[in-house]
This record gives structure tokens, sequence and C-alpha cells, in this order.
């Protein structure tokens, strides 16, 4: 029973991290950057690493999500 818990538990928080990474901290401080890196003076560094967040945020909302819904299936299934 307690398994069954913490495994719920791990897969609705590893959902909720995912999203929150790869969405959050990864798409939308993206373009947030971008738009910061075009105004006032247009700052190439900075316009390069918001399109690599933009980019690379469904890589890693799905890995860092996958941290935790492995375990949590794993401990239901166990």
């Amino acid at each position: 029973m307690t398994k069954n818990v913490v495994g719920v538990i791990l897969i609705v928080a590893g959902l909720a991290l995912g999203l929150y990474v790869g969405f959050y901290l990864m798409f939308v401080k993206g373009i947030i950057q971008l738009i910061q890196g075009i105004t006032p003076v247009i700052v190439a560094s900075n316009i390069a690493w918001g399109l690599g967040k933009m980019i690379g945020a469904s890589a890693v909302g799905t890995l860092s999500g996958l941290c935790l819904v492995i375990p949590g299936v794993a401990l239901l299934e166990g």
C-alpha cells in the first residue's frame, strides 16, 4: 500500500518537474532571453543561448521528468 502511494507521488512529481523545467525554465525563459538579447543593443550570445534553450526544452523536460517517473513506475510494478 505504501509503495503504491509513493509510486503515484513520484509519477505526479515527475510530470510536474518535467513540465516546469521543460516549459518554464527552458522554453519561456529562452524566449525572454531572446527578446532581451535583441533590445536595446543586439547581443549575439544572448540570442544564441535563448535559441539553444528553446531548441533543447523538450529533451531537457523529458529527461528531468523521467528521473522521477521511472522509479515511480518501478515501485508500482514491484
